[in-house]
């Protein structure tokens, strides 16, 4: 049960038609990219295999 209301100050980015594989080395060159490193990556979709390869790559 949500008793009180909390601002949260996040931004979210959702990427479609990538896969973890295929695509893994310009997903890691994109995050790598950002002027301010990300505190946390979420990967919420894919195959449990695709995705631990991804986050293994990330070092997350």
């Amino acid at each position: 049960m949500i008793e009180k209301k909390i601002p949260v100050k996040a931004g979210i980015h959702t990427l479609t038609a990538y896969s973890a594989h295929a695509d893994q080395q310009m997903l890691v060159d994109w995050v790598h990219a950002m002027p301010e490193p990300p505190k946390e990556v979420r990967l919420v979709h894919g195959e449990d295999e695709a995705r631990l390869a991804l986050a293994m790559t990330l070092g997350i």
